[in-house]
């Protein structure tokens, strides 16, 4: 009798942002996190918003979902 061997299950794709808009909504979502947090990144990202370095700045920090402002900015 042959074993199966059971695939495991797919795990859901975290998509990061495709559009500046994208990119720009999920900025305003890191700023209110982090205002809310009294986090030392909140003048850095004021800037990227400012310069146009959204997405440069929060793939640096390793933000490509909101799900990742919980692991950068906890309470």
């Amino acid at each position: 009798m042959q074993a199966r061997l059971m695939k495991a299950p797919a795990k859901p794709k975290i998509q990061a942002p495709k559009s500046p808009a994208e990119w720009t909504k999920l900025m305003q979502a890191v700023l209110a996190r982090a205002f809310e947090t009294h986090s030392k990144l909140l003048p850095g990202l004021r800037e990227a918003l400012v310069n146009g370095q959204t997405e440069p700045f929060l793939r640096k920090l390793g933000i490509i979902h909101p799900n990742d402002l919980k692991r950068i900015f906890p309470q």
